[in-house]
């Protein structure tokens, strides 16, 4: 299978968004947004709300900002996630250090007897 699909504008990106039926109220924001977030990217935040997944057509009503909205949800979320992941790595890691270090010593890492 051969990619074919050429590069387009930001302005043709709203373009064909709006003549899939979504309804972009200000141009200039959805402008702004498709320049920080890359198409491809946003358009993973558009398949929920498309009525026909083959032509990429919109559910009737379907707002940008509800895409936009989408978007900052799974950004948050995804924040929040990683935050809890951190704090389980660093009380993970702690461990393992109080324990190498109360049985090998402070410079368990140097030998290769603890591993």
């Amino acid at each position: 299978m051969k990619y074919n699909k050429q590069p387009i504008s930001i302005t043709d990106q709203i373009s064909q968004l709006m003549n899939r039926g979504l309804i972009i109220d200000d141009e200039d924001v959805a402008r702004r947004t498709l320049s920080i977030i890359s198409y491809f990217r946003f358009a993973n935040y558009l398949r929920p709300f498309e009525a026909d997944k083959t032509n990429h057509v919109f559910k009737p009503g379907k707002l940008f900002s509800d895409v936009t909205r989408l978007y900052h949800f799974d950004k948050e979320l995804r924040n929040i996630i990683f935050a809890a992941i951190q704090t389980v790595e660093i009380a993970l890691r702690t461990s393992v250090i109080q324990h190498f270090s109360m049985k090998y010593g402070p410079f368990w890492f140097y030998g290769s007897k603890s591993f």
